[in-house]
C-alpha cells in the first residue's frame, strides 16, 4: 500500500470533496413529492401571487364612480348582489351600486376598495356609509402580484424545498419542479464480533449498533441507504464484498470498523485489491486518525472507525457534507456558533484539532454548552483547537451544530 499520502486537516478534506464530488443528475417531480428535495435550478413563480385583486375583509365593494346619492356626509349605494370566495365570475359594479364581498373574493370591476362589514350600515336594499370611508385610508384589497410578481424568484437552486416553499410554489402555478436525484448509500459494518439486532448474542459478541447510525444518518442527509449487513474481519469476506461493490452503481459506500493497525484490520487492503483508489487514509483530526476516503468503481468510499461517537462526528463533519454536495446543496459545511462552557473541559493530548460531543442550553440569556455524557445524544460538537488541552468554566468555545439539513428551520 502507498504510505506517502498527505494527511489533510478538515478544511483540506472538504476542499478535496469539493474538487472530486459533483452534483448528481436532475429529475422532474410533482410538487407534492418535492418536500425535502433539493432544487436543481432557480424556481420562479409562473404566475403572480395573488393572481387577482383580492378582498382582505368581509364587507362591501362600492363603485369607484360614486354613490347612488349623498346627503350631509352620508352616502348610499344600491346593493346589487354578492361575491363569495371562490366565485370565478367577472363581476362588474356600476356607478351608484355596490356588491357584498367575502374575504378572499375577487374584487369586481368598477371598484377599487372594500369597506369592512363593521363600518357599514344596511338599510333595506341600500348600503349607507359616511363619505370619509371612501377617502384615503386602507383599501382592504390585496392587489394582483403584490406578494410576488410573475417570473420572480421563489427559491434558489441548491436550496432544500420545505413544505412552506410548496405553499408558495403551488400558489405561483408550479406543478412540477426540477430536483437533484437523491444519492444511494450502501452501508456495512466490519467485525467478526458483531451480530445483527435480533440475533442471539454469544459471550464475546455484541450487537452491531453502527448500522442504525449509518442508515439513519444517511437518511438525515438526504441519502437512500441500503444496509449490506455485517462483514467478518477476514480477507476473503472483505474481498468478496468489495469486488461486488466495484461492479455496482452506488453513489457512496460507507463502512465502519477495520481501520486500525491491528492484525484483523484488513479493510484498506481489500479495498485496494478490488481496484479502489485511496485519496487519504487519515485526518489531522480527532476522531479521524483512522479513516479512508477514495473511489471504488463508480462509487465514492468512506471507511469510518468503529466507535459510535466517531461515526456520529465524522458523519456530521465529512460524510453528511459529501451527501449534500452530491445533491447540489449550496451550503454544506456545519453551522458554527459561539458558546460559553458551563464546566471545565480537558483532553489528554494536544497536536490536532478535536471534536467533543456537547449539549447546548440557554441560561440568563447566554448560550452555554457542556460536554455530553456517554449515554446522551450530542446536539453539537465542541471544537478544541490543536494547541489547547483544557478550558475553564466560562470559556468561549466554537461549536458545530449537529446538522439536520432537511429541517425547514435550517434550510
Amino acid at each position: 500500500m502507498e504510505k506517502s499520502l498527505p494527511i489533510p486537516d478538515l478544511d483540506g478534506a472538504m476542499a478535496l470533496i469539493r474538487e472530486k464530488v459533483l452534483p448528481l443528475e436532475t429529475e422532474q417531480v410533482t410538487l407534492e413529492h418535492a418536500a425535502g428535495r433539493v432544487a436543481a435550478e432557480n424556481l420562479d413563480g409562473l404566475q403572480p401571487i395573488p393572481d387577482f385583486d383580492q378582498s382582505t375583509r368581509d364587507g362591501f365593494a362600492p363603485a369607484t364612480e360614486g354613490p347612488f346619492e349623498e346627503t350631509s356626509g352620508l352616502v348610499r349605494f344600491r346593493i346589487r348582489g354578492e361575491i363569495a370566495a371562490g366565485d370565478t365570475r367577472n363581476h362588474t359594479v356600476a356607478q351608484g351600486d355596490c356588491l357584498r364581498i367575502m374575504t378572499g373574493a375577487m374584487l369586481p370591476e368598477g371598484a377599487d376598495r372594500v369597506v369592512p362589514w363593521e363600518r357599514c350600515r344596511v338599510s333595506g336594499e341600500f348600503l349607507e356609509l359616511f363619505s370619509d370611508e371612501l377617502e384615503g385610508g386602507e383599501h382592504f384589497v390585496r392587489r394582483r402580484g403584490s406578494e410576488l410578481k410573475q417570473g420572480s424568484l421563489l427559491l434558489g437552486g441548491g436550496k432544500v424545498i420545505s413544505p412552506e416553499h410548496q405553499v408558495h410554489l403551488a400558489a405561483a402555478g408550479n406543478e412540477r419542479v426540477a430536483v437533484v436525484r437523491r444519492p444511494g448509500v450502501a452501508c456495512f459494518c466490519t467485525g467478526s464480533e458483531l451480530v445483527r439486532s435480533g440475533q442471539p448474542v454469544q459471550p464475546g459478541q455484541k450487537v452491531s449498533g453502527n448500522r442504525f447510525l449509518l442508515t439513519g444518518l444517511g437518511r438525515r442527509f438526504g441519502g437512500i441507504p441500503e444496509d449490506l449487513g455485517v462483514i467478518p474481519d477476514t480477507a476473503g469476506e472483505l474481498d468478496s464484498c468489495f469486488q461486488k461493490l466495484a461492479q455496482q452503481n452506488n453513489d457512496l459506500v460507507v463502512s465502519t470498523g477495520g481501520m486500525g493497525p491491528g492484525k484483523y484490520d484488513l479493510l484498506e487492503e481489500s479495498f485496494v485489491r478490488a481496484g479502489g483508489e485511496v485519496w487519504f487514509r487519515a485526518l489531522m483530526l480527532r476522531p479521524g486518525k483512522s479513516i479512508l476516503f477514495g473511489r471504488l468503481g463508480k462509487s465514492f468510499f468512506i471507511g469510518l472507525p468503529g466507535p459510535p461517537p466517531a461515526v456520529r462526528t465524522l458523519f456530521n463533519e465529512l460524510v453528511g457534507p459529501l451527501l449534500l454536495r452530491l445533491q447540489g446543496v449550496e451550503r454544506t459545511y456545519p453551522r458554527v456558533v459561539t458558546a460559553h462552557l458551563s464546566q471545565k473541559l480537558r483532553r489528554k493530548k494536544t497536536g490536532v484539532m478535536m471534536f467533543s460531543g456537547g449539549q447546548l442550553f440557554f441560561k440568563d440569556g447566554r448560550c452555554l454548552v457542556r460536554p455530553a455524557s456517554k449515554m446522551e445524544v450530542p446536539d453539537c460538537l465542541i471544537v478544541i483547537p490543536a494547541h489547547r488541552k483544557s478550558f475553564k468554566p466560562g470559556s468561549r468555545v466554537s461549536v458545530h451544530l449537529v446538522s439536520a439539513p432537511f429541517s425547514p428551520a435550517l434550510s
